[in-house]
């Protein structure tokens, strides 16, 4: 039995190399410029503020008159509003710096009440919570917005609330909390933010199996990151801790992996977390603390939307650029959409961006790019990475996803990036019933669709 699935695995590898195509991905994502505000309504696309004949003058009306799916999208200027969200949208703001959404003091400025929503682009300010997705959220994200003066939490997540991501935000000089999450919140990420300034930076109470990883928590008055009451099976590493209050304390949450943090100062051993299971004094550990603190890096968050679900993809800007801005240059040019997953192997890989469903195939308007290794990403669970010919240069769309850890493959295919929400996705997906078609073998009965890819940032 081990014999035939060393076998499978080497006959994908030589699949991956010989039937790559020419293909590309896809997205919905799009560049939106003020030269494109002539009307109120393009496409799926609402414009906020800007010069354009019928533009709205307030987001809250633009929510009104939206429909599941659409994209609102905002123009530099302050609005005075507080916002009730109960559509299924994209919020981007023209300038995270200029494009303000003001609370006035007098309530939440963003409150969300639906799953699937993404807000990125914004200040968001001067309320008593800056966003709250209250209760059982699923699947949307916080990106790259600076959150700040909210009397009480910049940021606060209702219990049963899964498979969100923060990413890349400046929460700061906030009342209370900067990041709560708030009961029974399980696979969620909060990465590279900036949190500092606030009472607390971030406190998680039944917060399960999440990723808090790249932030810094710097000048918080009494905690940079309290664990409360099973918060366990996270991984925190790679995270700055400076100059808070206390930088990390945990209470009755024991299963967790501390790694790679840097703690004030250089440090040569474990550092020891000091937290308490009840009355009981209990430490975690972090076994190889940082001796410098970590570059924070300026990542893009791909969105894949499949006929299986969706998955958000962590994709690697600064390590390796050309390999990401293929994959986003494709992504904004709508490549992928209505392409399949035309190779699938459990406990492997599953492939895609190359072919349609009747198995014609699709070829990428840009060419071939050379193979971009960085020693730091490697073929992990959830790994995203080119596929190509035995010409090592001939990657051009095609990627896969590794089902598992692939660690033959390393230094051999250029990974760019990593699923860092929808792994139980993948995992559906690598377990298909697959059969020979079109003349491919591992290709499903069943076909599974990319509809989209979004480009966050």
């Amino acid at each position: 039995m081990q014999n035939t699935y060393v076998m499978k695995k080497a006959v994908v590898v030589s699949i991956i190399f010989l039937f790559v195509g020419l293909a590309s991905f896809s997205s919905v994502g799009k560049i939106i410029g003020k030269e494109s505000a002539t009307t109120n309504y393009d496409g799926n696309t609402l414009y906020v503020g800007g010069d354009g004949p019928g533009n709205y003058t307030s987001i809250q009306l633009a929510i009104f008159n939206a429909s599941d799916g659409d994209t609102i999208y905002v123009y530099s200027g302050t609005y005075v509003e507080n916002l009730n969200v109960f559509r299924k949208l994209t919020f981007i703001g023209e300038d995270k710096e200029t494009t303000i959404i003001d609370g006035n003091a007098s309530g939440n400025v963003v409150s969300v009440s639906v799953d699937w929503i993404d807000i990125s682009g914004f200040t968001i300010r001067n309320g008593v919570i800056g966003v709250l997705l209250d209760g059982k959220m699923q699947n949307s994200s916080v990106s790259y917005n600076i959150i700040k003066e909210n009397s009480q939490h910049g940021l606060r997540v209702m219990g049963q609330s899964d498979y969100n991501i923060v990413y890349g935000n400046i929460i700061t000089d906030n009342g209370e909390e900067g990041i709560s999450f708030a009961g029974f919140c399980d696979y969620n990420v909060i990465a590279e933010n900036v949190i500092s300034n606030n009472h607390n930076g971030t406190v998680l109470q039944a917060f399960a199996y999440g990723e808090i990883t790249g932030n810094t928590f710097e000048d918080n008055a009494e905690y940079g990151l309290c664990l409360v009451l099973w918060c366990n099976e996270n991984r925190i590493s790679q995270n700055n801790f400076l100059s808070n209050g206390r930088d990390a304390f945990h209470f009755t949450s024991v299963l967790n992996r501390w790694s790679r943090n840097y703690w004030n100062r250089p440090r040569i051993f474990p550092k020891a977390i000091l937290g308490s299971i009840g009355i009981i004094p209990w430490f975690n550990f972090d076994l190889i603390p940082a001796k410098i603190p970590h570059q924070q890096d300026d990542n893009s968050i791909a969105v894949l939307d499949t006929s299986m679900g969706v998955m958000k993809i962590e994709l690697y800007n600064s390590k390796v650029p050309f390999t990401v801005e293929n994959f986003i240059q494709l992504a904004h040019s709508g490549f992928f959409d209505g392409l399949v997953f035309h190779r699938v192997v459990d406990d492997f890989v599953i492939q895609g961006g190359g072919y349609f469903p009747d198995g014609s195939h699709k070829e990428s308007p840009y060419g071939t790019i050379d193979l971009e290794i960085h020693p730091d990403i490697r073929h992990v669970d959830g790994a995203i990475s080119m596929a190509r010919t035995s010409d090592p240069n001939s990657a051009t769309s095609q990627f896969f996803i590794c089902d598992g850890r692939q660690k033959h493959l390393d230094d051999e295919y250029a990974a760019f990036g990593r699923v860092i929400v929808g792994l139980d996705v993948l995992g559906d997906i690598a377990s298909v019933d697959t059969t020979s078609k079109h003349g491919l073998q591992d290709w499903p009965v069943e076909e599974v669709v990319i509809n989209s890819v979004t480009i966050i940032n």
